[in-house]
């Protein structure tokens, strides 16, 4: 068992952020933000580029964890860069290990504290290889079933709207009818809106599309 600085030196100081007005939508270079997606955007920069890969990089806002493994520019604020005082190190292992810490959800704030706080389990670097290799194949089949589940849900659909059409047409003639003619009042609860959805007229596609 390792603690966070024994592992970690902070590398954050060394990158180049770049602010989110100026992300590209292509580009030579990556950029890395906090944000869910692994890649914010592309730019065509070169000074300032991070070099020292691979790297892991934490969201202090999102607490979101990615491991990078090409040069890269910094994504605005809130971004921590990572690298080990092991030259060896197995940089997916230790990603793994920090997705694996427990980190408190404290809103909107700065979570680097809580991490620095955490304990790595750091076995032999062969054992190491072995986790990394179970959960990239349990990685693999993941993403793959996620994205079995969206092609299905676009199916869906597409075939909804085939057979009903969309908000915007009625090609099939069905009838139009408000909530308050199909629909019971059985418990009170807060809708936003509600006397406008209560008298406006609208088909059985526009609730398929809120779902």
């Amino acid at each position: 068992m390792k603690t966070f600085d024994e592992v970690f030196v902070d590398k954050t100081k060394y990158g180049v952020k770049i602010q989110t007005s100026e992300y590209g939508k292509s580009g030579t270079h990556i950029i890395v933000d906090q944000g869910q997606s692994q890649i914010a955007g592309y730019t065509d920069r070169e000074d300032g580029l991070f070099k020292e890969i691979p790297a892991i990089v934490f969201g202090d806002h999102t607490r979101v964890i990615k491991y990078v493994n090409e040069s890269f520019f910094l994504g605005a604020d809130g971004l921590k860069v990572l690298r080990s005082k092991d030259e060896n190190a197995n940089y997916k292992y230790l990603y793994y290990a920090l997705k694996n810490a427990k980190i408190p959800d404290t809103g909107y704030n700065r979570h680097f504290k809580w991490l620095k706080k955490i304990q790595i389990e750091y076995p032999d670097s062969n054992k190491q290889a072995k986790i990394v290799k179970i959960l990239d194949e349990a990685s693999y089949i993941i993403s793959k079933k996620k994205a079995e589940i969206q092609a299905l849900d676009n199916l869906i659909k597409a075939r909804f709207v085939e057979m009903f059409g969309t908000l915007h047409d009625n090609e099939n003639g069905f009838e139009v009818v408000t909530i308050e003619d199909v629909c019971s009042l059985i418990k009170m609860v807060r809708i936003k809106h509600l006397n406008i959805l209560k008298t406006k007229k609208m088909d059985l596609s526009f609730y398929l599309r809120r779902m």
